[in-house]
């Protein structure tokens, strides 16, 4: 008789025990939202005055990831933060890269020259005011034949308002920064000699 006792109370010591294990776990939440820059822009909307054998966008290691990231300009400015329940569906690289690509297209062309936009900045930036905007910043390298021939190279940034203060909002903010990149490279390698990309 001790011994089923003693059998049915550690039956239920087992059953308790196991139960506040269950409780203390992290209770599931839901899959994030994932956001993209919207449909894509109209291709060839500022086509590129050089032939371009190719445009590529490297990101900095802070943005190798799928995280859509904020920060606040004014506050803690050194810190980078990411929303918990959004992510971007491809890194930030890759998002601009389709864009300006998009927008560069033109008639394809016999080059040796490639536009590389190395991307230091794809943020939504929150001011003390809880207004934010979407804001892009790196550098363009027009490219030679040789990876280690640069021809030229210039720093751009851009910024757009979003139009609220969430993830929503900042996606849209910076689909507004991505075109405003494109167009600022378009810009830009029209001050470049043509002549220095023509093949041949």
């Amino acid at each position: 008789m001790k011994i089923q006792t003693m059998r049915t109370f550690l039956g239920f010591l087992f059953a308790a025990s196991f139960l506040a294990a269950c409780s203390s776990l992290p209770a599931e939440t839901g899959p994030a939202t994932v956001h993209d820059l919207g449909l894509p822009v109209a291709a060839g909307i500022a086509p590129s005055p050089l032939p371009l054998r190719r445009i590529e966008v490297l990101g900095n290691a802070a943005l190798g990831s799928l995280a859509m990231q904020y920060r606040y300009a004014e506050d803690q400015t050194t810190r980078r933060l990411t929303y918990a329940d959004s992510r971007w569906s491809a890194t930030p690289a890759q998002l601009l890269e389709g864009v300006v690509s998009r927008m560069l297209s033109g008639p394809t062309q016999p080059s040796r020259c490639k536009l590389t936009v190395r991307l230091d900045e794809f943020v939504q930036v929150f001011a003390r005011d809880g207004s934010s905007a979407g804001y892009v910043a790196g550098s363009f390298l027009l490219i030679g034949e040789r990876a280690d021939e640069v021809l030229a190279q210039t720093a751009f940034d851009a910024r757009q308002a979003a139009p609220s203060a969430d993830a929503s909002g900042g996606a849209q903010a910076l689909r507004g920064a991505s075109e405003m990149v494109g167009r600022q490279a378009a810009r830009w390698l029209a001050t470049q000699d043509a002549r220095r990309c023509t093949a041949g």
